[in-house]
């Protein structure tokens, strides 16, 4: 698997589980810090913002620091009902 290909399932993951937890009505406050801990388990830093009804996620290599980016803040949209 290419290092863009790994990024793209992460951060596909931890898309779905900030938007699962949301939608289950958790602090956002937990989103981010279980998420952050996710993607540190996988090598990769976690950039989230959470607003009422959006995601904004960017993730990155840790080791690289900054040369590889995949955001995927139009991949998910949160609906909250």
């Amino acid at each position: 698997m290419t290092t863009n290909e790994s990024l793209i399932s992460i951060s596909k993951f931890i898309a779905g589980y900030s938007a699962h937890l949301m939608g289950a009505g958790v602090h956002t406050s937990r989103v981010i810090r279980n998420s952050k801990r996710i993607g540190e388990a996988y090598g990769v830093a976690v950039k989230l913002s959470v607003f009422h009804k959006n995601i904004i996620l960017t993730i990155f290599l840790l080791f690289m620091r900054m040369p590889h980016f995949y955001s995927c803040c139009d991949f998910i949209m949160l609906t909250i009902t």
